[in-house]
């Protein structure tokens, strides 16, 4: 009986530790993006267009402080990553899906401070 209970248990978690990694893999950001940000005790704003193709993303991200920059990065199971390459250095983007449909995570701000942010699907 115990036995049978234990296999019955372990399906159930096999079972949904896939369906929780298909709704991660199956999450197409594509479209326009609400970014806030927020900085030693400083917010800012951005819009970022974003185009995915399976687990790779481009898009055009632009930033009151950075003008308009096209990026490259990923989206793997619910881990956005990406980057901006400005004259002043690199701006590394690292994220998390939310339960709400918002991404959340923080911005390494070519080695000067971290902001966190908050980004919102526009569409």
């Amino acid at each position: 009986m115990s036995r049978n209970l234990f296999f019955i248990l372990f399906r159930a978690v096999i079972t949904l530790s896939f369906l929780g990694s298909v709704r991660f893999a199956l999450a197409d950001i594509s479209g326009e993006w609400n970014f806030s940000l927020n900085v030693q005790g400083q917010s800012g704003s951005a819009v970022a267009t974003i185009r995915q193709n399976n687990e790779d993303i481009e898009g055009t991200y632009i930033g009151q402080r950075f003008g308009t920059v096209d990026f490259t990065g990923t989206m793997i199971d619910g881990e956005l990553d990406f980057q901006l390459e400005l004259d002043a250095g690199l701006i590394i983007y690292e994220g998390r899906t939310q339960d709400d449909g918002s991404i959340k995570g923080t911005a390494d701000l070519a080695g000067m401070a971290v902001a966190s942010f908050v980004a919102v699907k526009a569409d």
